[in-house]
């Protein structure tokens, strides 16, 4: 806007117009209230002054519009002379959403907003606080500034909130009523459990569903670290849910959720096909086998694939620092010490290994086909010209670990206990 407003009085005044505003606004924040200076000759000003406002209504633009122009007293600087900066934003409930006339300053919100809640919750953030967690960060810029007002009214479908600040700092408004809308939300679920009935669970069920997929990966950051990342587009269950949500999304309450549940059932089953065939991958006992009988100087290589459940485990135990990778760490600042990215075929592999000979490597694979390739390495020639491979460990959850020691070294297969399982019927020879 202010780019805008400058060309129009360059052109207008005939010299190179330099605008102070009091403030800059978010993209699609409507001023109605800015207040600007601009330094212009006398002369000009007599001569300009009286017909400014018509000649500006002329050459700019029909969303901006300067209602008065005048002279400022001595000293006058808009920006550093204002007392406050005022935002206000308009959120509709209405469940035909916003009016066709206000749509564009407007947010539709889709559920009934408890007013109550908001107000009470806004009362808390008035006073001076560091507000970094709603803001986003400039270099150099400080985020401390003191709120002078939020609060909320309604008038009918339309809820207004009012944030008054001596400044604010960037998106901070936008972030402040979201924070608030979210707040509002819980408190309509509270309410309704506190009623508990049918019309009541019937309205928030939709809340619920929205809710559905975050929910659905907390769990299985809880219960398996390292899986959640199988869900992040562009993974088949990503996509997955992307269109199951698409196909229920106009479908009534009570239907949408039936469905919903439906389409997550094969997603859940075919998953867990991936994961585990004898139970949950026991990756922490795993790890604590390798800690309880590595030495200084061993190596670890397995699939890429299998980094994260690795990663997660691996930092809980420092007796593993010992332990090196066969490559030096992925770039971007990611942790991606265990594992070894040419392993996508046997004979990449068997490069990795052939590299430096000098000391034992720990080999991790999982299910039938990881077994294997563990037995194909014992009877590799090649293999066996430099290494002698370990009887394997087997770990809950079809997991198999060996370790390769350079021929000649003597070294005993580890003393220390492990918790594994049996042995698999097709590893015992028959």
């Amino acid at each position: 806007m202010a780019g805008v407003l400058e060309e129009a009085l360059s052109r207008i005044l005939r010299l190179d117009a330099a605008l102070t505003v009091a403030g800059r606004t978010d993209a699609g924040v409507h001023a109605t209230g800015q207040v600007a200076h601009l330094d212009v000759p006398g002369p000009v000003w007599e001569s300009t002054g009286p017909s400014l406002v018509r000649r500006l209504a002329g050459v700019l633009p029909g969303d901006i519009r300067v209602p008065s122009v005048g002279l400022a007293p001595e000293g006058f600087d808009a920006r550093f002379g204002a007392l406050y900066r005022r935002y206000e934003y308009r959120v509709s409930d209405a469940p035909w959403g916003a009016a066709p006339l206000r749509r564009a300053d407007t947010l539709a919100w889709p559920r009934r907003l408890d007013l109550a809640a908001m107000q009470r919750a806004s009362e808390v953030l008035v006073g001076e606080h560091d507000f970094a967690a709603y803001c986003r960060r400039r270099e150099g810029a400080t985020t401390i500034r003191a709120l002078q007002e939020l609060s909320w009214r309604r008038d009918g479908d339309v809820l207004t909130a009012s944030v008054r600040a001596d400044a604010f700092c960037h998106q901070m408004v936008r972030s402040l009523v979201g924070a608030l809308l979210a707040v509002a939300i819980v408190d309509v679920v509270r309410r309704y459990w506190r009623e508990r009935s049918v019309g009541a669970w019937m309205q928030v069920l939709p809340v619920f569903w929205a809710l559905v997929p975050t929910i659905v990966l907390v769990l299985m950051s809880l219960i398996r670290p390292y899986a959640a990342a199988r869900y992040v587009i562009p993974s088949v269950p990503a996509f997955y849910l992307l269109i199951a949500g698409l196909l229920v999304r106009y479908l009534a309450s009570t239907l949408r959720v039936a469905v919903a549940a439906v389409l997550l059932v094969p997603l859940l089953l075919v998953d867990q096909r991936h994961v585990t065939t004898d139970g949950i991958e026991d990756w922490s006992e795993l790890t604590a086998c390798i800690a309880a009988n590595s030495v200084p100087g061993d190596r670890l290589v397995t699939a890429a694939s299998h980094r994260s459940a690795l990663d997660y485990y691996w930092s809980d135990r420092r007796e593993l620092s010992s332990v090196e990778p066969l490559s030096p760490p992925e770039p971007l600042g990611q942790v991606r010490r265990l594992y070894e990215s040419r392993t996508k075929s046997y004979a990449a592999l068997l490069s990795v290994f052939f590299e430096d000979t000098s000391g034992s490597i720990w080999f991790v694979d999982r299910l039938a086909r990881g077994r294997l390739g563990v037995l194909g390495l014992a009877f590799d020639e090649d293999v066996g010209a430099r290494f002698e491979v370990v009887d394997p460990w087997y770990f809950e959850g079809d997991l198999t670990l060996t370790r390769l020691d350079p021929v000649g070294g003597d070294r005993p297969r580890g003393d220390a206990p492990c918790d594994t399982v049996p042995t698999p019927a097709d590893m015992i020879p028959g």
